[in-house]
């Protein structure tokens, strides 16, 4: 889904382009209907990486969210899909919301997961998540695995701010 396919959506809504905080909670409960469950993941504040000899530090406010989210699902869909993602594409679909506070928070990321397989046993899904997130170095020990309902959409705008969705990673 682009840029133009969520301004026609809200536009068809009567939504107005002022108050983006408001726009988002009305437009995502319609994407997440399709998403059963609701994930925290926080980030470690810096982790280090050998460049050759020197050890290099690099902190939370150095990683790009985004594509430390693709990494992450990329992985968990291998471990839920199975063969059946890399050899027919199907996979999880997904929303991710990034939260840090404006510097003041440790920064995390929620996120809403759907799409899973008919005979998925979501009891599993805490170890997945755990084993997924174990090979993305940047995230942490700590996560969450929650069902995501209405509820869910509005504690993971509550950083969206009134005139961007930056926080928002479409």
């Amino acid at each position: 889904m682009n840029i133009f396919d969520i301004r026609e959506k809200l536009k068809n809504l009567g939504i107005e382009k002022s108050d983006c905080k408001i726009a988002c909670r009305e437009f995502l409960p319609i994407l997440l209907d399709k998403h059963q469950v609701g994930i925290t993941l926080t980030l470690k504040k810096s982790f280090y990486s050998m460049n050759g000899k020197q050890k290099v530090t690099f902190y939370s406010k150095d990683i790009n969210s985004q594509a430390l989210w693709n990494r992450f699902t990329n992985k968990l869909n291998k471990l839920v899909w199975k063969s059946t993602y890399i050899n027919h594409g199907r996979q999880l679909r997904q929303i991710c919301v990034e939260e840090d506070g404006n510097g003041t928070k440790h920064r995390h990321l929620h996120g809403a997961l759907g799409n899973f397989p008919k005979d998925f046993d979501y009891r599993t899904l805490p170890k997945l998540v755990k084993k997924a997130s174990t090979e993305c170095f940047e995230i942490d020990t700590q996560f969450k695995v929650d069902i995501a309902d209405s509820g869910w959409v509005e504690y993971i705008t509550k950083e969206v701010k009134r005139r961007d969705t930056d926080k928002v990673l479409w």
